[in-house]
């Protein structure tokens, strides 16, 4: 009799202290599980945190940063455009604020100059070619060169394409007017490129549109 009570209460106790070894497993299991678990957590905080700190340490378009389409650019102006990648006269367009805008007749009517582009990326060098074939200092090229807004004097008149998508930017806003402005484009001694451009070869060069510099970088 007493060896069976003894049996049972060794059997018991080798019972329990199973269940005490199962139930010791499972909790250093969970330990370890909720300890990888919280690793992770503060990985992904600190990834977070770090992409946060770094997003906020950018500097913005108007500094020098990356640019996006409406965004205040370097000179104080707006940007239009954005080529996607850097071109050979840069990537971005930017327009001066409508306070830079003026009045004027294209210039030189009567004479062709020749050389200029409809092309994105032309307006400066258009300008460059007007400003130097023609020294009429009312042209619109020459007010859109002679404008130096947020420090630089790098504004110059857009090329048909640029004021193009200047224009399909901007037209639902207040930043334009809904008469014509002026391109840097050239067609022929008495005719120059305007937007809006509605499929003929030009307007007049002594009709006065709007002038809106812009600059390229």
């Amino acid at each position: 009799m007493y060896e069976k009570f003894t049996m049972k209460r060794l059997q018991s106790k080798t019972i329990l202290a199973s269940v005490l070894v199962l139930v010791l497993g499972v909790i250093v299991g969970v330990g370890v599980f909720l300890g990888q678990e919280n690793s992770k957590v503060k990985q992904q905080v600190a990834s977070r945190t770090d992409s946060s700190l770094k997003k906020a340490s950018d500097p913005s378009c108007a500094r020098g940063g990356a640019c996006i389409i409406g965004d205040q650019g370097p000179g104080g102006g707006t940007i239009f455009y954005d080529a996607g990648s850097v071109q050979i006269w840069g990537r971005y367009l930017e327009v001066a604020p409508v306070t830079a805008q003026r009045q004027a007749y294209w210039g030189c009517t009567g004479t062709y100059i020749g050389g200029t582009s409809t092309d994105i990326g032309a307006g400066k060098s258009n300008s460059d070619i007007i400003i130097n074939a023609c020294s009429d200092t009312k042209s619109a090229a020459r007010i859109a060169r002679d404008f130096d807004g947020g420090a630089r004097t790098d504004w110059f008149l857009p090329s048909q394409l640029e004021l193009e998508k200047l224009y399909l930017q901007l037209q639902n806003s207040d930043e334009l007017e809904t008469e014509p402005y002026w391109s840097s484009s050239e067609a022929d001694a008495s005719l120059a490129q305007s937007e809006p451009f509605y499929g003929g070869l030009g307007d007049y060069k002594d009709n006065v549109y709007y002038v809106r510099p812009v600059r390229a970088f």
